[in-house]
């Protein structure tokens, strides 16, 4: 039997082919993944939104049921919407802007600090007008 001496490991076409595929690929993932980063956190920012929405909601509604007149139900409702939104905070300063019944949040602050920008995202503030009560 005889051992071929010249095939023991992989030729430089080789091996710059491979360095060339694995360039290329790296070129398309990274970008990808930066967005995908970027976008986890606008969606984590939007779910804070929705969570405060549903509390501004359940007090409104939990104020109206124990007998506040419709204002005091609003300012608990919004006071509410602030409170332990775990380390975020609306803007910078943790303030929400009403212009009529609707809030619009621009940018959100994550836990770590970093700010998130934000496009259509509003919290709407409940509103005692338009229904009757009927026995």
């Amino acid at each position: 039997m005889r051992k071929d001496r010249g095939q023991q490991g992989f030729t430089l076409i080789e091996i710059i082919s491979v360095l060339v595929i694995l360039g290329i690929l790296a070129a398309v993932a990274v970008p990808k993944y930066y967005d995908l980063q970027e976008e986890a956190q606008k969606k984590a920012a939007l779910g804070v939104i929705a969570e405060s929405q549903a509390r501004i909601n359940l007090k409104f509604g939990q104020q109206l049921l124990a007998g506040d007149t419709c204002a005091k139900a609003q300012a608990a409702a919004i006071a509410v919407a602030k409170d332990d939104l775990g380390g975020w905070k609306y803007g910078t300063d943790n303030e929400i802007s009403f212009a009529g019944d609707i809030a619009t949040i621009e940018s959100m602050t994550n836990p770590a600090g970093t700010v998130i920008t934000l496009t259509n995202a509003k919290l709407s503030q409940p509103s005692c007008t338009g229904g009757t009560k009927t026995d």
